[in-house]
C-alpha cells in the first residue's frame, strides 16, 4: 500500500524567530541564536540547528502524508548544506520498505527523506525507519 509512495510537502519557510526559539531551548549555539555573531561563523549567517531540521522533516512527513507516525525506530542523517531563515523549502520522501510489525495495528516503513530548497538542492538527508498506525 505504501511501498514506493512518494510525498512532497507544500512550500514553507523557517523564520528567524523559529530558529532562535528552537536554539534557545535545545541547541544554544551562537550561529543559531544571534544574526550578528553568526556572521563570524563558517555559515556567515543565522542557520537552523541540525536537530531542528530533523524535527521539521518529521513534522512535515506527519502533516502531509496520509499516515500518522507512531514512533521512530532508527534515523540516519546527513547534513549537506546549511538551512537559512526566510527561504522556501520542501520536504520530500519515498517509502523504500513496508512491512508488518509485531503488532498488527502498526506498519513499519523505511523512508528516504530530504529537506530541499527552491533550487532543488538537497540540504538534509534523513533515512528513517518508523512505525505508523494502520488501524
Amino acid at each position: 500500500m505504501y511501498l514506493n509512495k512518494e510525498i512532497k510537502s507544500e512550500k514553507f519557510q523557517i523564520t528567524k524567530k523559529e530558529i532562535t526559539h528552537f536554539a534557545e531551548n535545545y541547541d544554544p549555539m551562537f550561529f543559531h541564536l544571534d544574526s550578528t555573531k553568526a556572521q563570524e561563523s563558517i555559515f556567515k549567517d543565522l542557520v537552523a540547528s541540525g536537530l531542528h531540521s530533523i524535527c521539521i522533516i518529521l513534522q512535515k512527513l506527519n502533516e502531509f502524508s496520509d499516515w500518522k507516525i507512531a514512533t521512530g525506530l532508527e534515523h540516519t542523517v546527513k547534513y549537506l548544506k546549511p538551512v537559512f531563515p526566510d527561504q522556501n523549502y520542501y520536504v520530500c520522501g519515498k517509502v523504500s520498505y513496508e512491512g508488518i510489525w509485531k503488532n498488527p495495528k502498526y506498519t513499519e516503513l523505511k523512508m528516504n527523506n530530504y529537506l530541499m530548497d527552491e533550487s532543488k538542492d538537497k540540504l538534509v538527508l534523513l533515512d528513517t525507519n518508523f512505525l505508523i498506525y494502520t488501524s
